[in-house]
């Protein structure tokens, strides 16, 4: 095509060379800083009322620009330029958590008859789009625009609220040097969904407050999020016995007493440090 003209042009008069390579190469070079624009689309019920999404894209070093009203409007399709980076910031509905941003690439009938031509050979095979969630903002994500449409698909989680946790036999806990357990139940509006969960105790041994945290399942589909609540272990009751001491009318009171301590747990007693002090009620009696 282009070869024949510059042939020939070569041999007539060698002054038009250079005109014609100059064009070649300006028409070469608007090519390659051409970026084609390909739709994203968001997956119907993706986007829940309350929840919002903010789309921008950046290409090169170019200011970022806002497509949101596009994927939020009537037909939650936007215009993204081939190799622009995609930033996407959801904000989820009260009492919901984003799960997951899926994306996949695809083609409309037009695309795919051209590809079939030849003609377009820098599409994109379909597949998925490597979406990354942000290690600092669990609500924002980002990808590169690939060589074809992309659709999105977002999934939300339930928040765990404090109030689906019920404790049984979470009362009445005295030291007794064992760890206490109770039982843990997680329901949402009449569904029990403990299974969903990971229960962990601590401080759960000596005498004080205790914790149990409730947290969601890396597996769970439905829910995410977690919730601690407090119990409390109660001290163990110790009874001392003074011994009796018997002393005659007249006689020096005693300066030393002894006595015993009921109610230690099996292997356990009074460490070296304590001790035990013992006075009279009625010295002059």
């Amino acid at each position: 095509s282009t070869l024949f003209p510059y042939t020939t042009l070569f041999r007539s008069r060698d002054k038009y060379i250079f005109t014609l390579f100059a064009l070649i190469m300006t028409f070469m070079g608007a090519r390659a800083q051409e970026s084609t624009t390909y739709i994203v689309e968001l997956t119907n019920g993706s986007l829940p009322a309350g929840a919002s999404l903010t789309m921008t894209y950046q290409l090169g070093t170019d200011d970022a620009v806002d497509v949101s009203e596009f994927l939020n409007g009537d037909e939650h399709a936007a215009p993204v330029p081939a190799g622009a980076t995609v930033t996407l910031t959801l904000t989820p509905v009260e009492g919901y958590a984003v799960g997951t941003v899926t994306g996949e690439t695809f083609m409309d009938g037009s695309e795919m008859k051209s590809r079939t031509r030849g003609s377009n050979p820098a599409i994109s095979i379909l597949g998925d789009v490597t979406i990354t969630q942000s290690t600092t903002d669990a609500n924002v994500f980002t990808y590169t625009q690939p060589t074809a449409n992309v659709r999105l698909t977002i999934s939300w989680k339930k928040l765990i609220q404090k109030s689906w946790i019920t404790l049984t036999d979470a009362t009445d806990l005295v030291y007794d040097s064992k760890d206490k357990t109770p039982g843990v139940t997680v329901n949402d509006g009449g569904t029990d969904i403990t299974k969903e969960f990971e229960i962990t105790y601590n401080n759960n041994t000596n005498a004080g407050e205790a914790t149990v945290t409730v947290t969601a399942k890396s597996t769970s589909t439905d829910y995410t999020g977690s919730e601690t609540l407090t119990f409390t272990i109660a001290r163990a009751t110790l009874t001392l016995v003074a011994d009796a001491v018997t002393i005659t009318e007249g006689e020096a009171l005693p300066t030393a007493f002894t006595g015993s301590i009921t109610g230690f747990v099996e292997g356990e007693d009074l460490s070296e440090d304590d001790k035990l002090v013992f006075s009279l009620d009625n010295p002059n009696a």
